[in-house]
């Protein structure tokens, strides 16, 4: 009998939202039992909802918008209750301005001020708002508008990596120096406060300790520009970039569609042995990493990287590799109508130049039509003058091209009066058809008089530069099948020096050999020729795969007259983890040399160690690690990020142990965790992992949509529930039950934690030890006597007496 009654009640519910129309339920049809009662008021209305506090997915023209709590009330004569849209919520759909609404209401009658629709989904938790595209400020759907982004919580952070070296060049001669670098900064509203550091301690120079680059920014969200204070680093897509103390301000790219954007620099090369890799920028150190041996790619450098950049290889016997890679930016192209902007005013601040004027700069660009813009940019300082013009044009097919033509004037040192132009031309293709990039980013003749401003000033040092002639570069990739061939080349010839120049390509191509697959093949060339003299390298390996993440490699390397092959092991069957062996040998010593090297990347922490020991010759130890400590107000996180990077802190209610989604965080003691790698002004999905959740907690939601200004450190609060779970059969006194379908409420938290089910039975979640429950159905209700401390749902269920409660 009670079998067919739960059949009924089940039908009964589930046939609910197929209905437009009320219901009226016959309680005598239920009521199989004399002593049995069933709430079921609220199913007597096509759609009815019970009035509270629900967690609702929100959509917006059928794209997920957020996840919020919101309030549902009964509103006019028939009590017909509808949910509350808070004002956050409003600007959360990025309206057009034309649109009024009362921002200080607690509840925005939305339809009544557009010709919007609201509809919820008592089914599926889902509520969906239809506005039509013309009451909306945005229509790209790739672009998140103003009115959501967020600048986050106050905090204080600092960024760092530790690097330690030792080498011994098996002569008696030794060496060890411990330096790190990173980013300490502080964050306040939609203020941010940033400075890097760089420490050196060694035995030859001692300890030595640099701040650098510490500034105040924010954006101008009016505008889309970023305004900063302090030691800047001005980008420019005219002139070199430098440094300057003072003020800018400057379009920021970032706020606008992602398809508008620019692109991220990539560096190549080739270690031949355990090896430190560092990329600075005007002497500031920009990127340090440990590669293992042959070709690395360098690609996670931020997009806003510009100028050139000196790579410096430090090899594990010593020796050291340095070369330049030129990032100036391919051609851009502004929007019919809009207006890009740059400008500063201050002092200029070159690295190691005692010559410090006083300057002013600004560069404009504008569309004129969908496939036209000109562009325009001026430095200006008591003795030197630059000035800029120049177009840029989207030509279909053929790609898109630029060209400027810069004029300078410049007082020298020694009082002469020099004049000079200088031309360039840019070019940018995507070969759809051969799926291949091709990049002409930097043809440039400057005449023999012509200045860059880093040459006046190091003319105002007494220092003698290369006066460049003609420099060209080209970099291209292409894809066919599983072979990637990239190629990038440049050369620079000069009025005053010989002509140097950089070649690198590089072959990548993955085999099946019999019954052996993936197994890939590279093929690295390089060659250098500059006023140093010329150099060349060749290195080609074959990595063959074998079970659970391991894999067996050779390679083989030439340069410098020496030839030398290794054969290795690398293994990164545990997550997290990877580790390395190998054994090499070269021509010019014929001695072998062991090596191993060992990475680590957790949630919070990166670590990595290798060492390397030449039989009868040097040996060298180093040692990395790098994390992030953020200070706020619910106490200190660590975490994985960098630069003063853009980042969030995830809440779980103070609860530890909380998986995140995607990311293997796990909140800590304090109940946070650090995401890092968000993105600026992009709208960005943060969700817990309720599927790894411990039995002991439990979230009633699970997914936070986030858009986070530049550097901010923003916050995304999770309702999670710890405690015990309970499987109850609830009587009152007289032996009765409560109703089907009466609520459970915590009384310390005011929550929703059950619902009385048929016969009593009643599964209940995130209870205290000291929880107390309460029951109410219509007008009555009643109280729960406490649970044993030592009860767990493990142990079973467990019968419950409600005492009534006074009206």
């Amino acid at each position: 009998m009670n079998k067919l009654r739960t059949h009924i009640v089940a039908v009964a519910l589930a046939l609910t939202p197929c209905f437009a129309y009320a219901v009226e339920f016959n309680d005598a049809f239920l009521q199989l039992e004399p002593n049995s009662s069933v709430n079921l008021e609220q199913f007597e209305k096509a759609g009815y909802i019970v009035p509270g506090r629900y967690i609702v997915d929100i959509y917006l023209n059928q794209r997920f918008l957020q996840q919020l709590e919101l309030n549902f009330r009964a509103e006019g004569q028939e009590g017909d209750v509808r949910p509350c849209l808070p004002p956050e919520l409003i600007r959360l759909l990025g309206l057009r301005p034309g649109i009024v609404w009362p921002q200080e209401a607690e509840c925005v009658d939305l339809p009544a001020i557009s010709a919007a629709k609201v509809r919820y989904s008592k089914s599926s938790g889902r509520l969906d708002i239809s506005v039509p595209q013309a009451e909306l400020a945005y229509r790209d759907d790739d672009y998140a508008p103003p009115e959501t982004w967020s600048d986050g919580v106050p905090a204080a952070m600092l960024d760092y990596r530790l690097f330690y070296q030792r080498t011994d060049n098996g002569l008696g001669t030794s060496s060890s120096k411990v330096t790190s670098y990173g980013v300490a900064g502080a964050n306040a509203g939609p203020w941010r406060l940033r400075s890097n550091y760089q420490f050196d301690n060694s035995i030859s120079n001692g300890s030595k300790l640099k701040w650098n680059y510490t500034q105040v920014y924010r954006d101008l969200r009016s505008l889309q520009a970023r305004l900063a204070f302090g030691e800047v680093f001005k980008t420019s897509d005219i002139f070199d970039a430098f440094s300057m103390r003072g003020v800018t301000l400057s379009s920021d790219e970032r706020m606008i569609p992602q398809s508008l954007r620019g692109y991220a620099p990539q560096v190549n090369g080739v270690a031949k042995t355990n090896a430190k890799v560092t990329i600075r920028n005007q002497g500031r150190v920009l990127y340090t990493t440990n590669v293992p041996p042959g070709p690395f790619v360098i690609r996670d450098l931020n997009s806003t990287t510009q100028g050139q950049l000196e790579v410096t290889v430090e090899e594990a016997d010593g020796s050291k590799q340095v070369f330049s890679v030129n990032t100036t930016s391919v051609p851009f192209l502004t929007r019919k109508g809009m207006l890009r902007y740059k400008a500063g005013l201050g002092q200029a601040d070159q690295s190691r130049s005692s010559a410090k004027p006083n300057i002013g700069t600004g560069e404009i660009s504008y569309g004129l039509t969908d496939t036209l813009s000109v562009y325009s940019g001026f430095i200006a300082s008591a003795d030197y003058r630059s000035l800029a013009f120049g177009f840029a044009k989207d030509v279909g097919s053929w790609g898109a091209l630029s060209a400027d033509v810069t004029q300078a004037n410049a007082h020298l040192r020694n009082g002469q009066d020099t004049s000079g132009r200088s031309y360039r031309f840019n070019y940018a293709k995507k070969l759809e058809r051969l799926d291949a990039d091709v990049r002409l980013f930097g043809y440039r003749f400057s005449d023999r008089n012509f200045r860059s401003l880093g040459q006046y000033l190091n003319n105002l040092d007494g220092l003698t530069d290369y006066n460049d002639k003609q420099r060209v570069g080209l970099t291209a990739s292409k894809s066919f099948g599983r072979t990637t061939l990239y190629l990038s080349a440049e050369k620079s010839t000069y009025w005053n020096a010989a002509a140097s120049q950089r070649v690198d390509m590089s072959l990548n191509r993955d085999l099946d050999i019999g019954p052996l697959r993936n197994v890939s093949v590279n093929l690295s060339l390089q060659s250098v020729r500059d006023q140093s003299g010329n150099s060349s390298r060749v290195y080609l390996s074959l990595s063959m795969p074998l079970e659970n993440n391991r894999r067996i490699n050779y390679d083989l390397q030439q340069s410098a007259g020496s030839t030398s092959h290794r054969v290795g092991f690398s293994d990164s069957s545990r997550p997290n983890h990877n580790y390395s062996m190998s054994v090499s040998t070269d021509s010019q010593t014929g001695k072998p040399t062991l090596a191993g090297d060992y990475h680590y990347t957790g949630g919070v922490l990166q670590a990595d160690a290798s060492a390397s020991k030449q039989q009868g010759g040097y040996s060298s130890l180093s040692a990395g690690m790098g994390s992030s400590l953020v200070l706020h107000a619910g106490g200190l996180t660590m975490g994985n990020a960098s630069s003063g990077e853009t980042r969030l802190l995830v809440n779980a209610d103070g609860v530890a142990q909380v998986p995140v989604y995607g990311s293997g965080a796990l909140t800590d003691r304090n109940g946070y965790t650090m995401l890092s790698g968000m993105g600026p002004y992009l709208s960005q999905d943060v969700r817990l992992d309720a599927d790894n959740m411990p039995d002991s907690v439990e979230a009633s939601a699970v997914v936070r949509r986030v858009v986070l200004t530049e550097g901010a450190v923003g916050k995304a609060e999770f309702p999670v529930k710890v405690g015990r779970k309970a499987l109850l059969t609830v009587r009152l006194p007289d032996g009765k039950m409560p109703p089907l379908g009466a609520a459970v409420t915590d009384l310390a938290t005011k929550h929703d934690v059950g619902m009385v089910g048929d016969n009593g039975l009643t599964y209940v979640t995130g209870l205290s030890a000291s929880a107390q429950l309460e029951i109410s159905w219509g007008q009555q209700s009643c109280r729960l006597e406490a649970l044993p401390a030592d009860y767990d749902l493990s142990q079973g269920g467990r019968d419950a007496l409600c005492a009534p409660l006074a009206k």
